[in-house]
């Protein structure tokens, strides 16, 4: 081997030691997991409208990291089939009942690199408290029962105010 060889093949292990150093000094971003996100199903169809920039708010450490969410753990892996951001906003879920979104997140430097969690959307039927009364009829100066605290339906509250002052 001549000078010229040794000298080559060190540049080259140099190179390639370089190469796999800088590799090792990025991270996939950091991220938190959002929390379960509840929702009103007012006609109990098991479908509710969803604010997703409110799960992307809980979720993105860095407001510069980019986020999408997907139907499926593949898609978000293989980045396919994102949800339209146009639809964060105002989203309903496409399936009734429990419904879980992927979610990728990368660093727009590092876009190699994605980091992933998910979120459960939850949508929850309106309760409404139902109350019989013993008496309909209040005369001036008399003294109301106390309000009852649980329904017929067996929701529990309170009242405001706690009293009648009619």
């Amino acid at each position: 081997m001549t000078k010229h060889d040794i000298k080559s093949q060190t540049m080259k292990t140099l190179l390639i030691i370089l190469l796999f150093a800088t590799s090792l000094c990025y991270a996939q971003p950091a991220i938190n997991t959002p929390s379960q996100y509840l929702t009103c199903d007012e006609d109990g169809d098991g479908f509710g409208i969803y604010d997703l920039n409110i799960v992307k708010s809980q979720t993105l450490v860095d407001a510069t990291d980019l986020l999408s969410f997907h139907y499926s753990n593949d898609d978000s892996t293989n980045n396919v089939n994102p949800i339209n951001p146009v639809n964060y906003n105002n989203y309903i879920n496409v399936t009734s009942g429990v419904e879980i979104l992927y979610i990728r997140v990368i660093d727009p430097s590092f876009p190699n690199l994605p980091a992933f969690t998910s979120v459960q959307l939850i949508p929850t039927l309106v309760s409404t408290p139902f109350f019989y009364s013993s008496s309909l009829t209040l005369c001036q100066n008399s003294i109301p029962s106390p309000l009852e605290l649980t329904s017929v339906n067996g929701i529990t509250g309170t009242w405001f105010p706690s009293t009648i002052d009619t």
